[in-house]
């Protein structure tokens, strides 16, 4: 496999694929092997049991297969090891007439053992679906790949589903009356085109969204990873079908929030009511709030000081598990799993630290995670939330300040952050609202796009997306602090160092490339992209 060129700290370029993986950053030690890769689901090849023309309804229940299964298990049936069950020989799947039911309605976590294989992903509800499209896809599996005998009728689909929504019934049970406005005496509610629902409810509602749900759907609910979830989008869905999505989640990656026990019926019809209401103010993020979610399950004293184990860390990949929260380490010259780390919800980018020690993760849920290689297995030692959403993450790079420093940027609360690179402790916290260059337009939500560890000073490289400004963070010297601040061209994007790590190039939407020195400190040219063909 042909690898591109890097340099200290750093990919000469970087992959931003839809699917949320990204490739790690690599420091002077780690020239080699880390590598994100995508442990998804392709195609495979054509069924090898479609020999005979299949009736009406086994031919809509294999279509309605691959269109809802496949992803995972394959137009085969025969899964992923270790990631996705194959529904070829999976007599466990029929011990009880209900179980696949049960299955497709509520979905699945936690272990499961089949054979001499173990699966810890998440299996999607898919509650979304009517009860004919799940019993034809189940009549469909049982022919093709399982017992066979009597098929499934929509009748007893609904059956089951009555069933699970008996055992969860705040989340299906009608909405109280509400009384109109000037009936409701002390109780203070939210008014707006949206239903009735208490202040109480709507702001702790409010805390549970962006605690749990900004990584996918977005702090303004404008969707990324996830759908949009815009009020009037929300309305036309209504209550019910929210909470069901809520409860079951859904075949796109969307957690079953009340099935799994995450949330309780009360919290999930409040989170119902709230995504019709118009889309709050964002909470902003104090540093003083950031370090009381600070956590260190491993402590600096309690570390080792080599590591505990014979593996080659510059031969070591690093898969990000964008639906399941964790990255997987994977030994290279023996393509074993190592392990498995939980780091948050959406892991979104990984770098090393310069000494090659540690793993620094963010995810776009803005939890930012230290991972110790020295220890046996590798372990989450040490995290902290930096803010609501997020995507960009370096280490310091500058010699002598190995591990010393870690820089973290937000989508929001839109700010910079500084933190100390052995424990994770944040120390200094920056906002970038300011005016957009070339403008006297102030913009309040600037997002940091991209962050790169400087190799000539000691310094941060931050590029602040809608503005079109660079921050160059020195961390020689906190007290005071010292920021230079460099306008280029707006909308800007991750950027890559050139080969020989003298400039740094970050493409941005104006069909130009800004091209900072970062041994000189400024920027020196903007390149039309027509010049690369764009």
């Amino acid at each position: 496999m042909n690898f591109p060129a890097v340099v200290p700290g750093r990919f000469s370029g970087r992959w931003e694929q839809s699917y949320e993986m990204s490739r790690a950053t690599l420091s002077r030690r780690w020239r080699c092997l880390i590598l994100a890769l995508m442990l998804g689901c392709g195609p495979c090849a054509a069924l090898a049991d479609d020999t005979e023309e299949a009736d009406a309804p086994i031919a809509q229940g294999r279509e309605l297969y691959l269109r809802q299964c496949a992803r995972c298990h394959q137009r085969d049936g025969r899964g992923i090891d270790n990631l996705y069950p194959n529904l070829r020989d999976s007599a466990d799947l029929w011990t009880r007439r209900e179980r696949p039911v049960e299955a497709l309605l509520a979905g699945r976590s936690g272990p499961l053992s089949l054979g001499e294989l173990t699966y810890n992903n998440v299996m999607p509800n898919h509650g979304f679906l009517g009860n004919e499209v799940i019993a034809a896809t189940l009549n469909y599996l049982r022919e093709a790949w399982g017992p066979g005998g009597k098929p499934y009728t929509t009748e007893e689909v609904a059956a089951v589903r009555l069933k699970l929504m008996q055992d969860h019934p705040g989340s299906y049970s009608p909405l109280p009356d509400v009384s109109p406005l000037e009936e409701m005496g002390a109780v203070q509610y939210v008014t707006s085109e949206g239903p009735p629902m208490s202040v109480s409810d709507f702001e702790r509602a409010r805390r549970i969204y962006y605690g749990r749900c900004t990584g996918c759907h977005g702090v303004l609910r404008q969707g990324l990873a996830g759908s949009p979830l815009t009020p009037e989008l929300m309305r036309e869905r209504g209550t019910a079908y929210l909470q069901a999505v809520i409860n079951y989640g859904s075949s796109a990656g969307m957690p079953n929030w009340g099935t799994s026990d995450q949330l309780d019926p009360e919290d999930i019809t409040r989170l119902a009511l709230f995504l019709q209401h118009p889309v709050p103010q964002p909470p902003d993020m104090t540093l003083r709030e950031i370090r009381d979610g600070w956590q260190q399950p491993s402590p600096l004293p309690a570390r080792p000081a080599t590591p505990e184990h014979d593996y080659d860390l510059d031969q070591l990949f690093v898969v990000l598990l964008h639906d399941t929260g964790e990255i997987m380490l994977i030994d290279g010259p023996s393509r074993a799993v190592i392990t498995r780390v939980a780091v948050g919800r959406s892991p979104h980018l990984v770098t090393a630290s310069a000494s090659g020690r540690y793993l620094y993760v963010i995810c776009r849920d803005g939890t930012l995670s230290q991972v110790d290689l020295f220890a046996d297995p590798p372990v989450r030692s040490a995290f902290v939330r930096v803010g609501f959403e997020a995507r960009a993450v370096d280490a310091s790079r500058y010699a002598g300040y190995e591990d010393r420093y870690v820089m973290a940027g937000a989508y929001w609360p839109p700010q910079l952050l500084l933190l100390d690179g052995r424990t994770l402790e944040p120390l200094r916290l920056v906002s970038t609202r300011s005016f957009a260059s070339g403008t006297d337009r102030y913009h309040p939500e600037p997002r940091v796009e991209d962050i790169a560890g400087s190799v000539h000073h000691p310094e941060f490289i931050n590029q602040i997306k809608e503005t079109g400004h660079v921050y160059l963070f020195r961390y020689d010297d906190l007290d005071p602090l010292q920021i230079r601040d460099l306008e280029t061209a707006r909308e800007l994007r991750a950027g890559s160092y050139s080969l020989d790590a003298r400039y740094y190039l970050t493409p941005a939407d104006s069909n130009a490339v800004s091209v900072l020195d970062v041994e000189a400190e400024r920027i020196v040219a903007e390149i039309p992209a027509r010049v690369f063909g764009g």
